[in-house]
């Protein structure tokens, strides 16, 4: 979407936030985990810590699928949104369900991330842990958590 400059501004950027090359370049920052990059396009840029575009996930979302924990706690003690949700429906709980850092389950757990949020394809986090045997560390902890594989109870059986 492109940004417009209102009629009594100068241009674009004495109205509107940040640009999408903006946004982009902070995802890749966290993307690829340099965390003075984040720092600064939080701290100097002023972006939000859930800043994203198009749909794609969050900075939170990328330090969890491939754990950076200082990273993460960073993001977190700027305000991330545990219950963010990308064009998929996914939640940082998903990622880290999905990386498989016990740490990162267990921060976001902690800081309130929706066990039981169900992604575009109806799959909660634990859900996205079956059939994974290198995700059993990532199910137990879900599971001793109380997440379960549906968000609420089953659906009645329709009979034809």
């Amino acid at each position: 979407m492109p940004i417009r400059a209102s009629s009594s501004s100068f241009g674009p950027a004495a109205t509107q936030g940040p640009g999408e090359d903006t946004v982009k370049s902070y995802l890749l920052a966290a993307a690829l985990q340099d965390l003075a990059a984040v720092r600064f396009f939080l701290e100097q840029v002023n972006l939000h810590p859930d800043a994203s575009y198009g749909g794609k996930p969050t900075a939170l979302c990328y330090a969890v699928l491939k754990p950076h924990i200082g990273l993460l706690d960073y993001l977190l003690g700027r305000g991330a949104g545990v219950a963010h949700r990308d064009g998929l429906s996914m939640t940082p709980l998903h990622y880290a369900a999905l990386g498989g850092c016990h740490c990162c389950l267990a921060r976001l757990i902690a800081a309130g991330a929706p066990l039981n949020a169900l992604n575009r394809s109806g799959l909660t986090p634990l859900a996205l842990t079956l059939d994974k045997p290198q995700l059993a560390g990532s199910r137990a902890l879900l599971e001793s958590h109380g997440a379960t594989l549906t968000a609420g109870p089953p659906r009645p059986k329709r009979f034809h």
